[in-house]
């Protein structure tokens, strides 16, 4: 039987949106869906309505939230509250507390999963939290690897009728992680398999390879394609290069060729590392997940939210540091002033030093803690930061990606700035957006990656300005739209310092064409954005 407006109006604690109950009109009832909705639509809201009205016609006894770390005490401390419109008892699993040695918590999680008829039981757990074999065990090897065998999970979900929902799937996108594993041989198990996910195609269209997993471990295998390596041919058009790929002999520990089989010689030959040149079959893509799928974005939506305002601000780096970094960019070495060898053992490396370079300093090869200042007593890109914050006279957010800069930035700013920190314990990362709020601090400071860009409203805030930039589009994203969002009813603007005559440009060019890909995979308008 099909579900009626007047079903689910006896079970909303907070009216929905016009865009959220359509989906879970058509929706509801689906053992696989996936909301793929832009942040601050409200995917929460619509995962909880969903649970209650499962619970109201008995098909559901018990609700498991899968959810980044910080994100999953987020939900029990905010959003069951605002918007649960049944009875329910709900448990945040902590992952160094719920063990014997804490008593008082362990009883509490005891009495949340105790079956009782006329409460929704309600247990959300963190994706690092599903390594603990207590947690949830799956074998090492083999075809039933994605098959939960026992642990906290595996019990719940055998002997109750479980809903669950996967919060931020992209935190797991990585189809051969642990995480990722366990996450869906847990999703196997349960009744009602529901995908939350803003950012679905962060790097590219492989990302959906995992997502889609989660709803069904057998879902890839069910349209033809049976692995990962698979689906990227199917996907994508790649070419060889001259980079060798090596491995580890287990018996000699020596770092060896990989072989791979070559059909036409019928021998083992040299594997080389390929590249990827271009994406095809979008359209094909794109048909095989649209049944499982909704997309929405603000837009989309009907939002009419203020603009997003992009405003770029060059420096230049000292005739020292740019020395170092073209020095660097070119051997992949460096010896600095004061003697150190500063060297990259990997691509990734090599990156990463370049953009600390263009933050003045360097981390010494023998001693990784120790910093290394390039032209000591100079740093352009903490003069430029300074130069734009000065021109801001409403609250806003900074983000940075080194440790070493939010120091610098503490330091700079003063007490003009709070810093959340994820190594801080819950209440201090409270306080820290707390005090934000009430206006005893101008900005909050965070990682672009960490817990401050994925799991709160900050809509009193109206700037963002990014002191450095990776080539991730999720972690991008998200961060923005912490701002960017109902309640918000200002322009946002968001400012991103880049050095000149180094690549950093090339990493914004980078997160504009990742962001033209996913318009193009999930059918979205794509923005005009840094240009």
């Amino acid at each position: 039987m099909p579900v009626r407006p007047e079903d689910l109006a006896s079970i909303y604690k907070t009216d929905p949106r016009d865009y959220q109950s359509n989906d879970l009109l058509r929706s509801c009832l689906d053992p696989v869906h996936f909301a793929l909705w832009e942040q601050g639509l409200g995917k929460s809201k619509r995962a909880i309505d969903q649970a209650a009205y499962l619970f109201s016609r008995n098909l559901i006894d018990a609700l498991l939230v899968l959810a980044p770390n910080g994100a999953h005490y987020n939900f029990v401390d905010n959003e069951l509250p605002k918007h649960m419109g049944v009875p329910h008892k709900a448990h945040a699993f902590d992952n160094n507390k719920d063990t014997g040695e804490h008593k008082e918590h362990a009883a509490h999680l005891r009495m949340t999963l105790e079956h009782d008829p006329d409460q929704l039981t309600i247990l959300t757990i963190s994706y690092p939290a599903l390594l603990k074999p207590s947690v949830v065990k799956v074998p090492d090897k083999g075809p039933d690897r994605d098959k939960a065998i026992s642990g906290l999970l595996y019990d719940l979900c055998k002997n109750r009728r479980v809903m669950v929902v996967g919060d931020e799937l992209a935190t797991i996108k990585n189809p051969d992680g642990r995480q990722s594993i366990a996450a869906r041989a847990v999703a196997s198990m349960c009744r009602y398999r529901l995908g939350l996910e803003g950012v679905p195609v962060d790097q590219g269209p492989f990302d959906l390879y995992a997502t889609m997993l989660f709803g069904d471990p057998q879902f890839w295998i069910r349209h033809g394609i049976g692995s990962y390596k698979a689906f990227q041919g199917k996907f994508g058009v790649w070419e060889s290069n001259d980079i060798k790929l090596y491995k580890l002999d287990e018996q000699t520990g020596v770092q060896v060729i990989r072989q791979r089989w070559d059909k036409e010689t019928h021998t083992h030959v040299d594997a080389f590392a390929q590249r990827l040149v271009a994406y095809r079959n979008i359209d094909l893509l794109k048909r095989i997940i649209e049944p499982y799928v909704s997309r929405l974005t603000k837009k989309s939506a009907g939002l009419n939210l203020p603009d997003k305002i992009y405003k770029y601000h060059p420096f230049k780096l000292t005739r020292a540091q740019q020395k170092v970094y073209d020095d660097f960019k070119r051997d992949g070495m460096v010896d600095l002033h004061d003697g150190s060898l500063v060297t990259s053992p990997s691509s990734l490396t090599k990156s990463l030093r370049l953009l600390q370079i263009c933050s003045g300093y360097l981390p010494a090869d023998e001693d990784r803690a120790r910093l290394i200042e390039i032209d000591p007593g100079k740093n352009p890109r903490l003069d430029m930061l300074v130069e734009v914050v000065d021109q801001i006279r409403e609250k806003g957010m900074i983000w940075a990606g080194f440790r070493p800069d939010r120091d610098k930035i503490i330091d700079a700013l003063g007490k003009r700035v709070v810093c959340y920190r994820s190594g801080d314990s819950d209440d201090q990362k409270k306080g820290a957006i707390e005090a934000w709020r009430a206006g005893e601090y101008q900005f909050i400071l965070g990682h672009v990656a960490g817990g401050l860009a994925k799991s709160w409203t900050l809509t009193e805030g109206c700037h963002g300005v990014y002191y450095s930039n990776r080539e991730r589009h999720n972690p991008r994203k998200q961060s923005e739209d912490r701002m960017h969002r109902p309640g918000q009813w200002r322009s946002v603007n968001y400012h991103d310092l880049v050095s000149r005559g180094t690549d950093e440009r090339n990493v914004i060019d980078n997160l504009i064409a990742k962001s033209d890909i996913a318009a193009e995979v999930l059918g979205d308008e794509k923005e005009v954005w840094l240009t």
